[in-house]
């Protein structure tokens, strides 16, 4: 019996689709300003190299969290503002509604979609009101490094920018807002394929929807299976965003300032 075909191997087929679909588009497009001739030194790129067809990178995709953000905000709306919410709608103190609240996170788990979705936990919880209010209202929490703001402007003005993070899309929207202007569109697994995890489907999914072949994205994040090596496996350029100092490398970031200068240099 043949064997079925792997998730990395289907996203493969996708973004190859795209690829010769667009490949005559291409080859009649002039550079934009700010779209540079890249090299992502993968195989599916190479083919067009040797047809003396050069791809252009024109996205860079970006995780939200620990990568534009620090933890402290989705931290405390998470495990201080709702148990604090529980425990105010239920007579409790802080510590007991904390408690409940933190044991039923564990019983679902973060593998379950539900986790990660505050309809859900209004509901399990009993909680009234609007779900996303409990983040609106907590927005001073929110931290982005302070390279941020300038990286994205700067970046902004030559690349188009998109978000591919975990998190639920309504939260990116909150998380976000004020930078927004930046950013084409916001892509969650979670949102956009009913998903826990950035897999190779989604990497393809959002080559699919902006219309690109892999080598035109480039992907930015801080964990190492998903923001790094699962792009890579259908041959999206990414960085490694460790801004602890524990790894090494030419793909590695030690912040977002760094990333301008491994992006390729302006062809004259």
């Amino acid at each position: 019996m043949a064997s079925q075909p792997s998730a990395a191997s289907h996203a493969r087929a996708i973004v190859y689709t795209i690829a010769t679909r667009n490949m005559r588009e291409h080859q009649k497009l002039k550079p934009r300003a700010g779209a540079f001739p890249y090299d992502c030194g993968n195989g599916d790129d190479a083919q067009f190299r040797d047809g003396g067809f050069v791809l252009l990178l024109r996205f860079l995709s970006f995780d939200v969290d620990e990568t534009l953000i620090d933890h402290c905000y989705l931290d405390f709306v998470w495990n201080t503002a709702l148990p604090s919410l529980y425990a105010r709608m239920n007579g409790l103190i802080f510590q007991e509604a904390q408690s409940y609240v933190l044991r039923q996170y564990e019983q679902i788990g973060f593998n379950d979609i539900r986790w990660y979705q505050p309809d859900y936990w209004f509901s399990r919880l009993g909680l009234q009101g609007d779900p996303l209010q409990i983040f609106r209202e907590n927005i001073d929490k929110i931290r982005f490094y302070p390279e941020v703001p300038t990286v994205l402007k700067t970046l902004s003005r030559r690349y188009e920018l998109v978000i591919a993070s975990g998190i639920p899309r309504e939260l990116v929207e909150i998380i976000i807002e004020e930078y927004r202007s930046c950013f084409k569109r916001v892509f969650s697994p979670i949102s956009d394929l009913k998903e826990t995890r950035k897999t190779t489907n989604f990497y393809a999914m959002i080559c699919q929807v902006l219309g690109i072949e892999p080598s035109e994205i480039v992907h930015i994040g801080n964990n190492r299976i998903f923001d790094f090596e699962i792009p890579r496996e259908i041959g999206i350029k990414s960085f490694l965003l460790d801004r602890t100092g524990e790894n090494a490398g030419d793909s590695v970031l030690r912040d977002l300032e760094e990333l301008e200068g491994r992006l390729p240099s302006e062809i004259v």
